[in-house]
């Protein structure tokens, strides 16, 4: 099974901490990934003996082994090149940004 738990912000660390306590104790879980900022979540799953994968940041850094791998957001590249564009004059930029691993726009920290 999955659960889902929203937290309508991108950094909350007692929303995501006490949500992920709750899906610990209340459902059992034995993992928890994240699409939030904060290391919050991967912070409390490691507290409760469990593993997990973090988002943004390699957060095998900053919480430890417990944390599998993170995807990590390297968005610069997209963003010198629409500024470049603007600076040429070509303020109509057709970009898709949600450009992935084969432009180098998101990676995974190593396992």
């Amino acid at each position: 099974d999955i659960y889902l738990t929203w937290m309508q912000s991108w950094h909350d660390d007692r929303k995501e901490e006490l949500a992920t306590r709750r899906l610990i104790k209340y459902y059992g879980v034995e993992g928890i990934a994240q699409h939030t900022d904060s290391r919050s979540p991967q912070l409390a799953a490691r507290d409760l003996g469990k593993m997990g994968t973090g988002y943004n940041t390699d957060m095998l850094l900053t919480v430890g082994d417990t944390v599998l791998t993170s995807p990590i957001l390297q968005w610069g590249g997209e963003y010198a090149l629409i500024v470049q564009h603007v600076l040429d004059g070509d303020v109509n930029v057709e970009t898709t940004a949600w450009n992935g691993f084969d432009k180098g726009a998101v990676r995974l920290s190593d396992l």
